[in-house]
């Protein structure tokens, strides 16, 4: 029998709540320049650190292939690895269990499994 470690995929999504927590419109790409943390966490967590699949720069293409915008106050957001791309698989896992920084705030809403 063949045992898989780490997460396994079911091509899922979960809705976050990202608060832009500033008078300025920002964008995707500056939440994940603002929290590089979270893919290096993905990588330790799910056993992905020699994985390049993973890193940092792929997060910020896939910000800036996105071009989302996040206004002021809450902005409800839907990541999962149905996405098909870094951002979604790393946000689907990392944004669950909430957090915080100077501009930003985040929260777990909904699960759509």
């Amino acid at each position: 029998m063949k045992t898989r470690n780490g997460f396994v995929s079911n091509s899922s999504s979960t809705s976050f709540i990202i608060t832009n927590k500033t008078n300025n419109d920002l964008t995707l790409l500056d939440f994940v320049n603002e929290t590089p943390e979270l893919v290096n966490k993905f990588k330790r967590d799910y056993g992905y650190n020699n994985n390049e699949g993973y890193n940092q720069e792929k997060m910020i293409a896939c910000a800036k292939k996105r071009n989302e915008t996040l206004h002021l106050g809450d902005n409800e957001v839907e990541y999962g690895d149905n996405d098909g791309d870094t951002l979604g698989t790393v946000y689907d896992y990392m944004l669950r269990g909430g957090g915080e920084t100077t501009r930003f705030k985040w929260c777990y809403l909904e699960s759509n499994r």
